[in-house]
């Protein structure tokens, strides 16, 4: 690849319509994405989402194309019937304990997970019922990762921006219902279950918004959240189900586009070297793919330029910058990190690092996941996966 192919792999882009127009598969061999994004507006049924991916796969066959959706369940359901409509993820975690206590006691040490005060020991019982409630839960989820990856992959989508991972805070709009909860335990153990089913199905899981967008009630879509907390109480809480999930083979994860001035105090998560290279990738040992959120939000839009940005999360860390609608951003971006590669100002072994991570993956799911994807066509809506729904709805 020249550095121009090579800097296109950097991104995952999206784009208007529901069909592979001449104007898209210009667009699409002039700068090569890595990966395509998918929105509402490029899905009409099943069968036309299918014949897209197969056709913008088709342009160049040389470099595969990683196609990805947000599709967590809920509010945040990009495709619509006849996929599935699972809950939000806020069902699943109607069985967390409604006392739980997840800050560390003033010996260090943490609380027991049944909602009992500092000063009462915990009893067989209390234990009994908070693993009664996790077992339950944690099938659920596992089985909801396994039927949305299976319907995905029936069209040839095997990248799902899901699950969030963020701890539940009840002023966010933004973020309602679609936490676990506000436990860092509970979420870690329904997230992992989530990301499982995902990715034993040949689906690839990505937590979202590292290092944790609960510590805000700021939408990142219209501002600049800021988070003021403690750096140890971020790292003891929020971070904790990413860690875990990374731990436990998670492939990607979303950095966030919110200020930590206890871990950065001038940039967002997004794009601070401080949060991606020093803590996700030397503290927590993170190989898998790293992706921003979407670049052209107002949080980064309005405070940074698209171009600089898109330099800067790539020079911290990150490997693929998400810039999900306007064609002049996306422009903007490219020709930005294109010129930024070519000065040396994003050195050749940060890029070579992200290319392979990119390429790994695209293997990954060529070799693996190589089969017809006829059994997934025919599992959309069915009435097993429907039948789902209601057993995490009856969830008590």
């Amino acid at each position: 690849m020249n550095i121009r192919d090579e800097i296109g792999q950097l991104f995952v882009f999206g784009f208007r319509g529901k069909c592979c127009t001449p104007e898209l598969k210009a667009f699409m061999k002039r700068f090569n994405p890595g990966g395509i994004v998918l929105f509402s507006e490029n899905y009409q049924s099943p069968e036309q989402l299918a014949e897209l991916i197969a056709e913008i796969n088709g342009i160049r066959k040389k470099y595969p194309i990683l196609v990805t959706v947000d599709q967590e369940g809920g509010s945040v359901n990009r495709l619509s019937k006849p996929f599935t409509q699972f809950p939000g993820n806020e069902v699943l975690g109607r069985l967390e304990p409604k006392q739980e206590v997840t800050q560390q006691r003033p010996d260090g040490t943490e609380p027991p997970p049944h909602g009992k005060s500092k000063g009462e020991s915990p009893t067989a019982g209390d234990f009994a019922e908070y693993e009664r409630r996790v077992r339950k839960t944690v099938k659920l989820a596992y089985y909801q990762g396994e039927y949305l990856a299976r319907e995905l992959r029936g069209v040839g989508i095997h990248w799902n921006l899901a699950p969030v991972l963020d701890l539940r805070n009840p002023r966010s709009k933004v973020l309602k219902g679609r936490c676990f909860g506000q436990s860092p335990e509970w979420v870690s153990e329904i997230g992992l279950a989530f990301i499982a089913g995902l990715q034993d199905n040949g689906v690839i899981a990505c937590g979202k918004h590292f290092p944790g967008h609960g510590v805000t009630a700021e939408d990142s879509h219209a501002c600049l959240p800021e988070a003021e907390v403690p750096a140890d109480e971020v790292g003891r809480h929020h971070i904790r189900p990413f860690a875990r999930a990374m731990a436990n083979g998670l492939r990607s994860v979303m950095l966030g586009h919110v200020r930590y001035p206890e871990l950065d105090s001038k940039l967002p998560a997004s794009l601070s070297s401080k949060i991606t290279d020093e803590i996700l990738r030397k503290s927590l040992h993170y190989d898998g793919i790293v992706i921003t959120d979407d670049i052209g939000m107002q949080a980064i839009k309005g405070h940074f330029g698209i171009g600089e940005a898109s330099c800067l999360a790539l020079q911290a860390g990150a490997d693929i910058v998400l810039v999900a609608e306007d064609p002049g951003d996306q422009t903007e971006a490219y020709e930005a990190v294109v010129k930024a590669a070519e000065r040396g100002e994003i050195e050749r072994d940060r890029l070579e690092a992200s290319l392979r991570r990119i390429s790994r993956e695209k293997r990954y799911i060529q070799e693996r996941f190589s089969s017809s994807p006829a059994d997934g066509k025919k599992s959309i809506g069915s009435k097993e996966h429907r039948g789902l729904i209601r057993e995490i709805k009856n969830l008590s």
